[in-house]
């Protein structure tokens, strides 16, 4: 079985970022997730030709979303 659109989802809230990997893994997605932005802007710098969506917190530590987005 292939694994489908790879997501990266970037929350620093553990409940939030493992619920959203559980539904998205259901719906046939592959999912990636990091605790910051500074973490998802690294993993993103490096594997960005795999990655077709982010979804991404606005409000984090070390480097907040808008910051992330724009980095």
């Amino acid at each position: 079985m292939t694994e489908g659109p790879q997501v990266l989802v970037v929350d620093d809230e553990k409940i939030v970022s493992s619920s959203v990997e559980k539904m998205l893994k259901k719906l046939g997605y592959s999912v990636v997730t990091c605790n910051n932005g500074k973490e998802a802007v690294d993993y993103y710098t490096e594997h960005w030709n795999t990655i077709d969506l982010v979804i991404l917190d606005m409000v984090m530590p070390v480097m907040n979303g808008k910051d992330a987005f724009w980095a």
